[in-house]
């Protein structure tokens, strides 16, 4: 028998947050001495093949995560103490409210993301979404071991990652609602019933007036 209640899905970087997350790990790492100069001018490259949609995510993730096989667990912890910390202030407000109101209705909150879930688990906990979709990681003693554990929920994989999830545990897509900022999250916007493009880039902006979808804009 299906679950009436609708899904909520929301994206996480430019979209809940005014950031990426793992940028703002690269950025913590940097400050604590654990990444060099060749490091970092690797992910700015990366950056740019997301931008352009020719991310090899699974080779990022691996990539990104690499310098945290040298810590110990309790560092590990502490490293995303640290992180958390510095996430706070990119929270978008009207955002958390959109949240917060389909958390109010009884909809069914997920988060879908393909930032990996050593730094979106912490996230989801502490906004209380209890339903994460996000590249997983093999794990060894607390540490990542290198190795994926699942595909990058990334274009087109996110949209099928959400279908799977909702007949998983017997919902459908109607009357949901998905939240992103990225023409990467196409595949996945057209998947749901109610489609919300966030301060969106160029091309996924154009998207939306093309197909009357709604609009989120940043307040002044």
């Amino acid at each position: 028998m299906s679950i009436e209640r609708s899904l909520a899905i929301f994206d996480l970087d430019s979209t809940l947050l005014d950031g990426d997350c793992e940028l703002v790990w690269v950025k913590l790492m940097a400050e604590k001495g654990m990444v060099d100069a060749e490091f970092l001018k690797t992910i700015k490259q990366y950056c740019l093949e997301y931008e352009e949609g020719g991310l090899d995510y699974a080779e990022y993730e691996r990539y990104l995560m690499k310098p945290l096989s040298s810590c110990s667990a309790g560092q590990a912890e502490e490293l995303i103490k640290d992180y958390l910390q510095n996430l706070q202030p990119l929270f978008r407000p009207y955002m958390l409210e959109h949240l917060e109101n389909h958390r109010a209705k009884g909809n069914v909150l997920i988060l879908a993301t393909a930032s990996n879930q050593i730094l979106t688990q912490p996230i989801a906990a502490a906004l209380g979404i209890p339903n994460l979709i996000c590249t997983q990681m093999e794990m060894a003693n607390g540490i990542p071991t290198g190795s994926l554990a699942s595909l990058p929920p990334f274009r087109q994989v996110k949209a099928e990652a959400v279908k799977t999830w909702a007949g998983e545990n017997d919902f459908t897509l109607a009357g949901s609602w998905g939240y992103s900022d990225s023409h990467n999250d196409i595949p996945f916007l057209n998947a749901v019933e109610n489609p919300v493009a966030v301060t969106p880039d160029v091309h996924l902006r154009q998207y939306a007036l093309e197909n009357d979808w709604q609009i989120i804009e940043k307040p002044n």
